[in-house]
């Protein structure tokens, strides 16, 4: 179950990061910002994002009470939710600094 999870965070942090490149290149057509310089940088918001849509995510399919069932605490459910994108936008940074 802890490996669905954090596939699952993976997943949201990947369509996340695509989104923002969407966003991006549709606002930034005419401006000043580079769209790969805009992608090759970290964004600590997209942590927060991917957690809250992990919540919702989580909530929507009904999986609380199976999570509680099989010992998994809300600590341990925060380290999994925000884990993987924060991993992967320290990855974006130190891969954005060579």
């Amino acid at each position: 179950m802890r490996f669905a999870l954090l596939v699952r965070q993976v997943w949201i942090w990947l369509l996340v990061r695509v989104a923002q490149a969407l966003v991006g290149a549709m606002v930034g057509m005419g401006g000043d910002v580079p769209l790969l310089t805009a992608i090759q940088q970290p964004q600590p918001a997209a942590v927060l994002i991917c957690f809250a849509l992990g919540v919702v995510e989580i909530k929507r399919r009904g999986e609380r009470n199976l999570l509680g069932n099989l010992g998994i605490g809300w600590k341990q459910l925060v380290a999994l939710l925000a884990g993987p994108a924060l991993i992967a936008e320290t990855l974006v940074g130190i891969a954005g600094q060579w």
